[in-house]
């Protein structure tokens, strides 16, 4: 519905999804929430 991701994203919530689904969507989004409650220490991380 209009309006429904910026009402869901203003009430606080981390990421929003549409449906259908599409994978790359998800991926993105379960990412993005947890960078922000997982850091990865430098010497883990993969090279671009």
């Amino acid at each position: 519905m209009a309006g429904d991701r910026e009402r869901i994203l203003a009430a606080g919530c981390k990421g929003y999804l549409r449906k259908p689904y599409v994978p790359e969507e998800v991926d993105a989004v379960i990412n993005r929430v947890l960078r922000h409650f997982y850091t990865v220490p430098s010497s883990y991380r993969q090279a671009s």
